[in-house]
């Protein structure tokens, strides 16, 4: 059992009742501290490093009794998807996505590999579309006829098909 997959619901019941708290303007002033930019970007490459850490870093929990295995370098496509909804959905959607996620998990793999195939294929119909070039020549008033003011020729780029 990855350890892991119990961070999003935490999460997002930590975010419902942080919201549904009505915090008074003294307290909150308190929490909110001014931060000087050099701080604060401190702070955001943290949580990032942090959070990388997270998403590729396996903890499995055995049911038995056997040690802890610790994984470095194992992504799961489906936990950053539960963590992002967690952050973004609100509690009654995110455990409909939530528990969805979880039931497609064992097959990321193979969902993984046919959004590649639906990209490469959406990538071949982008290339098949042809490329036209439209040159406009304006010409001075002296040479041009009274009822053209400008020549107008359309043309296909030969070198993509």
């Amino acid at each position: 059992m990855d350890l892991r997959y119990a961070i999003p619901p935490i999460l997002n019941v930590m975010f419902f009742f942080l919201s549904s708290w009505n915090l008074n303007p003294i307290v909150s002033s308190i929490l909110v501290q001014q931060f000087s930019l050099l701080q604060l970007a401190i702070i955001i490459l943290a949580l990032m490093l942090l959070i990388l850490l997270f998403l590729f870093t396996s903890v499995e929990v055995p049911l038995n009794l056997t040690p802890i295995h610790l994984r470095p370098g194992h992504f799961s496509i489906a936990l950053t998807t539960s963590l992002l909804a967690s952050l973004f959905l609100p509690p009654s959607l995110f455990w409909a996505v939530y528990l969805l996620i979880l039931c497609l998990s064992p097959w990321q793999h193979i969902f993984f590999l046919l959004l590649k195939h639906f990209f490469r294929l959406f990538t071949g119909a982008l290339n098949l579309i042809p490329t036209y070039f439209i040159t406009i020549a304006i010409q001075d008033e002296e040479s041009a006829n009274p009822g053209s003011e400008f020549d107008v020729e359309l043309g296909q780029d030969m070198d993509d098909g």
